[in-house]
C-alpha cells in the first residue's frame, strides 16, 4: 500500500456540491481508458481526498475503497440526460463526469458534448462503475442501457492514469456549472 504509482503537485479534493479535480481525475480516468463517448462516477463513492507529493496504493485505494469495475453501456441522449437530473438532484452528492459539460439554472439543465448540444435520439457510449449500472444510488436509468460490457477495477485504472500522466496537476475546468 506504501507504493508510490505516481505523484501529484496539487490536492485532489472531494466536492460533493459540483465538479471536483479527483472526480474529473477519476471520471477522466475511466473515459480514457473505456474509450467512452462520457464517463460517470458517483460522488459518494469517493471516500478521501489525495493530497500533494507521492501518490501510493494506499491513497487510491481510501479514496476508492470499493471493488468497483467499469460498466460500459449505450445509453440515449434523453436517458443521459435522465442520468444528469438525477445526479444533480441532491441526496447522493453531484455526478463527476468526463466528456460532457453540465449547466445546471435553477430546474434546467443543459448539457453539451464537444461543444455542442446532447443529441436526445443519439445512442453514446457511456462507462460508470458496476454499482451505478445496476442502478446504486437510484441512478435506474443505466438498467435501460444497451450493449453492457465489463472491464477492469476502477483503482487499476485510476492507478495506470496517475502512473501515466504523472505529476497531475488537476485544476477544475468548469465541466459542471450551477447557478
Amino acid at each position: 500500500m506504501n507504493k508510490s504509482v505516481g505523484e501529484t503537485l496539487v490536492d485532489l479534493v472531494r466536492d460533493r456540491r459540483g465538479e471536483s479535480n479527483i472526480g474529473d481525475l477519476i471520471a477522466d480516468a475511466m473515459r480514457e481508458h473505456a474509450g467512452a463517448d462520457i464517463a460517470f462516477h458517483n460522488g459518494g463513492g469517493i471516500r478521501a481526498d489525495i493530497y500533494r507529493g507521492p501518490v501510493t496504493a494506499g491513497a487510491i485505494f481510501s479514496a476508492l475503497p470499493f471493488e468497483n469495475v467499469l460498466t460500459s453501456v449505450d445509453l440515449t441522449g434523453a436517458q443521459v440526460l435522465e442520468v444528469l437530473q438525477h445526479g444533480f438532484s441532491g441526496g447522493h452528492g453531484a455526478v463527476q463526469l468526463s466528456g460532457i459539460r453540465v449547466h445546471k439554472r435553477g430546474g434546467v439543465l443543459e448539457a453539451t458534448i464537444g461543444g455542442k448540444p446532447l443529441e436526445e435520439g443519439r445512442v453514446y457510449r457511456v462507462v460508470t462503475n458496476d454499482f451505478m449500472a445496476a442502478g446504486g444510488d437510484g441512478y435506474e436509468t443505466f438498467k435501460n442501457g444497451r450493449n453492457t460490457t465489463y472491464g477492469d477495477l476502477l483503482r487499476d485504472v485510476v492507478s495506470r492514469h496517475i502512473h501515466t500522466h504523472s505529476p497531475i496537476r488537476r485544476e477544475l475546468d468548469g465541466r459542471i456549472r450551477i447557478d
